[in-house]
């Protein structure tokens, strides 16, 4: 099984009275976690039910830190927990155009009058095992302000 993945992140500014243009910030792969590649054996050999589900993104706060993810998921990593973004389940779609495909994607909506800054993200279980993280671009948000992230993931 050949395991690749790429993750999009988009940001979306509030203009007062309505949402300006959603613009691409960085799409660029993952690491996939040594977790995660257990999470990927467990889920095809149908061990651990629906705890196994990856379907939970998490956002990094870049001020209290973040690093670059590694296989080992030992990285510095502040999960975000206020102002809207804290963790969340994603929705779930399976990519039509060829086999082996699908997304997790969500949205999330800042509700802190400040700026928050992000570079950092996590695809985890419901019970925060990791499976893979990811690092792109700083994005500043403000109130209303919102930031999707979308897994694009593909098994072959």
């Amino acid at each position: 099984i050949h395991y690749q993945a790429e993750v999009c992140v988009y940001k979306t500014t509030w203009l007062g009275d309505h949402y300006g243009e959603r613009e691409l910030v960085e799409c660029s792969h993952n690491v996939l976690y040594n977790q995660g590649q257990n999470m990927t054996r467990d889920a095809l050999s149908g061990v651990g039910g629906n705890q196994t589900l990856m379907r939970r993104i998490i956002l990094c706060n870049a001020t209290a830190g973040c690093a670059a993810p590694n296989a080992g998921a030992s990285e510095t990593f502040n999960s975000l927990s206020f102002c809207g973004l804290a963790p969340a389940e994603g929705s779930y779609a399976t990519v039509p155009t060829s086999a082996g495909n699908w997304s997790i994607y969500t949205t999330f909506t800042s509700s802190c009058a400040g700026t928050t800054e992000i570079n950092s993200t996590r695809l985890t279980n419901i019970s925060n095992a990791s499976f893979a993280g990811n690092t792109f671009t700083l994005v500043s948000l403000q109130n209303n302000d919102q930031l999707t992230v979308n897994w694009t993931i593909s098994v072959t």
